[in-house]
């Protein structure tokens, strides 16, 4: 397997226990490994085969917009979810 890996991408999320820390949007910094077999990708040259890491950041960048989670596990669980 192959991986790709989106390091430190910056999103705010309203996350924590209290309504105060879910008052504003917190800065959280995601680092996601995804693996695939990328074999057939690099043989057709076709990105309809290999993950697009450019709309998964896309996604998790609007993914705390209208949402706010109590707990960071819930938080990552729901992003594995999206992925």
């Amino acid at each position: 397997m192959d991986k790709i890996i989106i390091k430190n991408l910056e999103v705010w999320i309203r996350a924590g226990v209290t309504e105060e820390e879910r008052a504003k949007p917190q800065r959280l910094l995601l680092y996601v490994e995804m693996e695939h077999d990328f074999q057939r990708a690099a043989v057709e040259d076709n990105l309809d085969h290999t993950i697009d890491y450019h709309a998964v950041s896309q996604r998790l960048l609007k993914f705390g917009e209208t949402r706010e989670w109590r707990l960071i596990e819930t938080l990552a669980e729901e992003i594995t979810s999206l992925i």
